[in-house]
């Protein structure tokens, strides 16, 4: 795939389209590492650990589950 560097500013850019951010488990808002040898550019994303509150922050009514009652409460014990 082809992208283009484009002119951001006082800096230069390029977009990421969807699929190669969906292959990488990437998103928005995510921290990438850059880093240069010769003439490869290399975009690397930057794994953290998540607290809960960003987790629940990511919590949307596109991806959120119903909730799943296997057992009623008089048969759980």
């Amino acid at each position: 795939m082809e992208t283009n560097i484009r002119k951001w500013g006082n800096s230069a850019g390029v977009v990421l389209p969807q699929n190669v951010l969906r292959e990488c488990h990437a998103q928005v808002g995510d921290t990438l590492k850059v880093s240069a040898t010769g003439n490869e550019i290399v975009l690397t994303v930057v794994r953290s650990t998540r607290t809960l509150v960003h987790l629940i922050d990511c919590i949307t009514d596109s991806n959120k589950h119903i909730e799943h009652r296997f057992l009623t409460p008089e048969k759980a014990f």
